[in-house]
């Protein structure tokens, strides 16, 4: 198969889970929301943010590395993922420790002491997933990603059901989540197991320091991602109120669902960048610009959307308990403009050897976020948080462009982006006078705003001639792929 329509299928079987996936992520934190209410979404929200943030110390960049370097070496995956194994258990013992020592520190509640324990194995369950799942990232075989995330995502969605049917509370939802993520560390066990070799436990210090060394500054950078993801609501907790958490939390975890949209996108191109880094700058170069206009045009419909249906999506996703988190939804839809083009980052500078730039970059924007929200909260509540995580982002996007194009990879935004914003622009213009209050307007407002966005694309030829013709040959790919198929009778 060649790369170029390897890189298509994984995007169309990703982007497809990610689809269904995201549905029932969603399906599952309002099920939550609504069971727990707005003072108890805060708590488990609370809870969350903490287990998200030292679930990345586990991790410390660990699997990016292992992907990046299994990608241009896959002849010794034995040595690399049972070397990766064995610090990986080391790690989790280490950020379990810290989880405890901070729920004990946070929060003097018995009952969120145990929630944090019971998430904090289960995140640490889904890290040790991850790694065995970076070996079909590494070999470019998305379609077992996409099978077992979609398949962790359903079973989720029934265990939680169950848990809050039967009454179990907040420590009931937490051990839903324990038992799926430890079925999708099987999961991903199992076909590693079946499909490439059984993985073993290897002691390698030589390796230990390799991995270390290189995933360390990225590590830095992805946790202070997440804590910038988690900074709001923690310091909403600390200075706001528990309504003011819940309802930022319920417009929060609506951008988090779409937000792993671009991550998906960019998961089928780390191996890609990482091989073009090291064999052609320039074909990284161009293949960064394309990566950026595509992430555009597909969030810029999205954002429309979510602005403009913020109030209608609020009601029917968490009730009408959350209407005010309608107004922090439209607000927070800015940021997504800029978290799909930074979803490349961690790969980018990544594949270039550049994490340390990625941790400063990172960092920067997470200390705008924190001035920002302890000078707008007091006063502003949960819509001071959601303009700090607006300008973090921005901030993040502005430092790590001119990064990239310090080392040699600078892209000119302006021609490459004023089509899609202007297509962007007229879908909002055209929905703008529908009305959302009904059922029927809204399905028929949203086909007529996508077509018109279709329609637009192609009035300002946002698509060039060799993208086009890129696009006329994965088609044809698909169908001679399709024919020879039908011919053997598959």
């Amino acid at each position: 198969m060649r790369q170029v329509q390897r890189i298509a299928k994984n995007v169309v079987v990703l982007v497809g889970a990610e689809v269904i996936g995201s549905v029932l992520n969603l399906v599952t934190i309002a099920l939550i929301a609504r069971a727990l209410g707005v003072g108890g979404f805060g708590r488990y929200s609370f809870v969350m943010a903490i287990v998200a943030v030292f679930q990345l110390v586990a991790d410390v960049g660990v699997t990016n590395i292992f992907i990046r370097e299994v990608a241009t070496k896959k002849e010794e995956l034995a040595r690399w993922l049972g070397a990766a194994k064995s610090l990986v258990w080391c790690l989790s013992f280490l950020s379990f420790l810290l989880m405890v020592l901070a729920f004990r520190i946070s929060s003097a509640d018995p009952q969120i002491h145990l929630a944090g324990y019971i998430m904090g194995a289960a995140v640490l369950a889904t890290f040790h997933a991850v790694v065995y799942n970076a070996v079909f990232r590494a070999f470019e075989e998305m379609e077992y990603n996409a099978l077992g995330f979609t398949l962790h995502k359903i079973l989720l969605l029934a265990l939680v059901f169950t848990a809050i049917t039967q009454g179990y509370g907040l420590i009931g939802i937490f051990t839903a989540y324990l038992a799926a993520n430890l079925s999708l560390w099987v999961f991903f066990y199992s076909l590693v197991f079946k499909r490439h070799l059984r993985p073993r436990l290897r002691f390698d210090p030589g390796l230990w320091r390799t991995l270390l060394k290189e995933s360390i500054p990225l590590g830095i950078g992805i946790i202070i991602r997440r804590i910038g993801w988690q900074a709001d609501i923690l310091i909403l907790t600390a200075i706001g109120t528990p309504l003011s958490v819940g309802l930022f939390s319920a417009a929060y975890k609506i951008i988090q669902a779409v937000n792993l949209l671009p991550t998906v996108l960019a998961m089928p191109l780390f191996p890609v960048l990482s091989r073009l880094a090291v064999d052609s700058p320039q074909k990284l170069l161009k293949t960064y610009g394309q990566c950026v206009k595509i992430f555009c045009i597909v969030s810029l419909p999205i954002v429309v959307l979510l602005s403009e249906l913020a109030p209608w999506i609020i009601r029917i996703c968490f009730g009408p308990e959350f209407s005010g988190a309608a107004p922090a939804l439209a607000l927070l839809a800015a940021a997504l403009l800029f978290l799909f083009p930074t979803a490349l980052f961690s790969s980018l500078f990544t594949a270039l050897g550049l994490q340390r730039l990625f941790t400063v970059s990172s960092g920067i924007a997470l200390g705008i976020n924190i001035v920002i929200d302890f000078l707008l909260i007091p006063s502003y509540g949960y819509i001071g948080a959601c303009v700090g995580t607006l300008l973090a982002e921005i901030t993040l996007f502005v430092i790590g462009s001119y990064y990239l194009a310090r080392a040699g990879y600078r892209i000119s935004l302006l021609p490459l982006l004023w089509r899609p914003f202007a297509a962007g622009a007229g879908m909002a213009a055209l929905l703008l006078p529908v009305h959302w209050g009904g059922t029927w307007p809204l399905i028929g407002g949203l086909l007529f705003g996508g077509a018109g966005y279709l329609a637009l694309l192609w009035v300002f030829k946002v698509f060039g001639p060799e993208e086009i013709e890129l696009g006329m040959k994965l088609i044809e790919g698909r169908f001679r792929r399709t024919a020879a198929v039908g011919r053997t009778g598959g």
